[in-house]
């Protein structure tokens, strides 16, 4: 372990130094017809990553590393400002991982399947006025905080949906109307069926009042047609940026039916922090969340709060005990109580350090309810115009309702290093 931390300190020292030789990169390639009624922009994207962790169980011995990768390869074509295609490729994969489906092990060439290349983004998007937009394929959709949709940048693979999206959008105000399909159960695979209908719609306005204050209110429809699932998720989200205050309050409640049971689960969420105007810019947040739990899965009713397709990895610890809520957790919901100090020494140097104490909202079979604590350093360090570096450590201490939940308690303690360079342009 010592070996990997040593690595990713150094690899980012070097990188910092390097920075001071650094310099601006040409803007992306952009073609356009005589006339200027045509225009075509390419735009690429490569993002090796290196990781370390314990495995997330708690076991000993199994420590594993690996470098993924993400290639992406984006083309738009734009006709006037009334319309334009995109279509985005990517190859996501694990270096080496080719290897495991030829023979001998040990020689791509004998692999030519691509099986991490995909079509990420492909849609077509119609413009009226520069206020009325029409998007319709295979697209990403980020929503306020990313609590509920979210398009999960950090994986490497990312988020995006099927869906058609209807915007209106002037400078105070906008509405969105989003509909997605998720599942389709007239697809069949050797002659056997994958699954059921599921569906997801989206209303989805915002308004801002004055400057600095950001207000919204979502309602998320979800079905899924087998399981006669019907649920409702609708809330409200605000944040608040002035002066160097910042905050973010939501909150949502969930309500519907899945199969012979209601669904009644709530969640609510509030943030504070400043950013002090002096040397480095010094930033302090402290926050509190909490995901509602179901104490009696056997009854009729379904308690726990589903945070659908958020992206969780930004909320609930970058070690991501608690990607898919409620499953991590058990069903028991979650609380986070934390605080984070970021500061910026240099244009080109970002520190942040996070600390999240997590408790289940509702006791688990031993009467516990400690999950434990996870403590997140990360630097960044954007030295080129289409260049950042991100580096990090986290460590993870549980508690007895994770030793609960994970059956073992052999170590106390795991860890978590990455060292990442992200190109775009």
């Amino acid at each position: 372990m010592k070996k990997i931390v040593s690595l990713i300190l150094i690899a980012g020292l070097c990188i910092l130094l390097m920075s001071q030789w650094a310099t601006a990169d040409p803007p992306p390639l952009r073609l356009e017809s005589q006339d200027g009624n045509y225009r075509l922009f390419f735009n690429l994207q490569y993002r090796p990553r290196f990781e370390f962790n314990d495995n997330l169980d708690f076991a000993k011995d199994t420590e594993n590393s690996y470098i993924s990768h993400r290639a992406r390869l984006s083309l738009t074509a734009q006709y006037q400002d009334e319309a334009e295609v995109v279509i985005q490729v990517q190859d996501v994969r694990l270096w080496g991982e080719e290897s495991l489906n030829v023979t001998p092990p040990d020689n791509t060439v004998f692999d030519y399947t691509s099986d991490g290349f995909d079509l990420h983004q492909g849609y077509l998007l119609i413009k009226h006025n520069n206020k009325c937009f029409l998007k319709l394929g295979r697209q990403e959709i980020a929503l306020d905080g990313l609590r509920l949709i979210g398009n999960v940048n950090w994986s490497q693979q990312g988020r995006t949906f099927d869906a058609v999206r209807a915007t209106y959008k002037a400078d105070d105000f906008g509405i969105d109307l989003m509909y997605a399909k998720l599942l389709e159960d007239d697809h069949k695979v050797n002659g056997t069926e994958i699954g059921s209908d599921r569906d997801l719609a989206i209303l989805h306005g915002r308004f801002e009042p004055v400057d600095g204050v950001y207000t919204s209110l979502i309602a998320v429809w979800d079905g899924l047609e087998d399981k006669n699932s019907r649920r409702w998720t609708i809330g409200p989200y605000m944040k608040i940026k002035i002066n160097g205050f910042h905050s973010v309050v939501e909150s949502y409640g969930q309500f519907g039916r899945m199969g012979d049971n209601d669904y009644c689960a709530y969640m609510a969420s509030g943030r504070v922090g400043y950013t002090i105007d002096a040397l480095w810019k010094p930033t302090v947040d402290i926050w509190f969340d909490y995901l509602s739990g179901d104490d009696n899965p056997n009854d009729d009713k379904v308690e726990v709060f589903d945070s659908l397709y958020a992206t969780n990895h930004i909320y609930y610890g970058l070690m991501d005990y608690f990607l898919n809520i409620p499953l991590h957790t058990g069903g028991l919901g979650i609380m986070d109580m934390g605080g984070m100090i970021k500061i910026v020494p240099d244009k080109r140097l970002i520190c942040k350090l996070d600390v999240h104490h997590f408790l289940t909202s509702e006791d688990t079979t031993n009467g516990n309810n400690d999950l434990g604590t996870e403590v997140d350093l990360t630097v960044e360090m954007p030295y080129m115009q289409h260049l950042t570096v991100v580096t990090g450590i986290s460590v993870f201490c549980q508690g007895n309702a994770m030793e609960d939940l994970k059956g073992t308690d052999a170590q106390k303690t795991e860890t978590f290093g990455y060292i990442m360079a992200d190109v775009s342009f």
